[in-house]
């Protein structure tokens, strides 16, 4: 949050622009009492990037399916733990989601980084965790499902959460924007150079390297995109009581 309150304050000249996931934009301004900024104060340039949350858990948990899940979740009353890399992140609100739409309670355990999680779950802290499917293979995870609208290619027998009856999707995107106010004629520019590097083979090959799906928008359709998932969080944050403390 705090490159994109930098950002927000710049001079709309063209000069300062923010790469940002979801997080900062959609979710923070929401969650916290004093992000000081709302996503309307940036303009949208393009979307770069989108990765879908899965569902994942130790390959020595037990865990098979998300019904098995569910079943010790309930088993638990709310005891059974779920990691998150902190509090209002995408992370966490996506399990959150979850556990009130199934009606199966668990209790949240934010860390600070993804590899403090990893640890969590190797050690058998945490035996859950709703993230990126680049966490997976690297840690020896296995699928319980996918936040997505379909199947993931690299997850085939993982089914999607909508499958499974709850109308649920979540995922990280990665965009590019500007401070509002920047003149459209400059936010044209940049709009076209977005797509260009898109497109390039270095950008998809590093996007590879990473395992970060490239998914590209122009700035009309991105900008639906924000608004609606702006919206979208203030909506379960607010109506669930998710607001950072004081």
């Amino acid at each position: 949050t705090i490159g994109a309150a930098e950002v927000v304050r710049a001079r709309p000249d063209g000069q300062t622009l923010l790469l940002s996931t979801i997080g900062p934009i959609t979710v923070q301004p929401s969650f916290m009492r004093n992000a000081g900024y709302r996503a309307t104060d940036l303009a949208p340039i393009c979307q770069v990037s989108d990765a879908a949350l899965v569902i994942q858990t130790p390959r020595g948990s037990g865990l098979r399916t998300l019904a098995d899940l569910e079943a010790r979740a309930r088993a638990a009353g709310g005891a059974m733990p779920f990691g998150s890399t902190g509090p209002g992140t995408l992370t966490h609100l996506s399990m959150v989601a979850w556990t009130r739409a199934t009606g199966a309670p668990m209790s949240h355990v934010p860390y600070r980084t993804p590899g403090d999680v990893m640890f969590a779950m190797q050690q058998g802290g945490v035996a859950v965790l709703s993230d990126q499917p680049a966490m997976v293979r690297p840690n020896d995870l296995h699928v319980l499902a996918v936040f997505a609208p379909e199947r993931l290619a690299e997850f085939p027998d993982a089914p999607t959460v909508r499958e499974l009856g709850h109308d649920l999707s979540f995922s990280i995107w990665q965009g590019l924007f500007a401070p509002a106010g920047t003149p459209p004629a400059v936010l044209a520019r940049y709009e076209a150079a977005c797509a260009k590097a898109v497109r390039s083979a270095a950008f998809r090959t590093g996007m590879e390297r990473i395992q970060t799906p490239v998914l590209h928008r122009g700035a009309a359709e991105f900008a639906a995109v924000v608004a609606r998932d702006a919206e979208r969080m203030r909506t379960m944050i607010e109506e669930g009581g998710l607001r950072q403390a004081e």
